[in-house]
């Protein structure tokens, strides 16, 4: 059964800001973690948020690269040791967040090349 507040379920609008998405799926995650499952999991830990987040970005877009970097997070449903450096998981919210917010920019970068190649194509055809 999946529950309305399911964390997995949660996913980003369209041109919703990512701070307040992930601020937004912060607060689905605490709830579900101490009201739904009676802080009996281990859904704050750091490396369960991460997963979190990665899982509910879209597989198209701006975050699918991201996405796939980071594809490998959980093997075997254990956290993968490759993301620990000195005994710390480095792949916070914050980090993430950072990285979409790159992911974005280099997106929205790349949609504005495409946009100023078409104008010139169509002025070389009319003239």
């Amino acid at each position: 059964m999946v529950l309305p507040d399911f964390p997995y379920v949660i996913r980003m609008k369209y041109n919703e800001d990512i701070r307040h998405y992930v601020y937004r799926l912060n607060l689905c995650i605490d709830h579900f973690h101490y009201y739904v499952l009676e802080g009996q999991s281990d859904y704050l830990t750091p490396e369960r948020l991460s997963q979190i987040l990665l899982h509910t970005l879209c597989v198209r877009g701006p975050y699918s690269q991201l996405k796939k970097k980071y594809a490998d997070l959980y093997i075997e449903g254990q956290p993968n040791d490759k993301y620990y450096y000195n005994g710390r998981w480095i792949l916070t919210m914050e980090y993430l967040e950072r990285a979409m917010m790159e992911a974005k920019r280099e997106y929205d970068y790349n949609l504005d090349d495409d946009e100023e190649e078409e104008p010139q194509e169509n002025e070389a055809r009319e003239s």
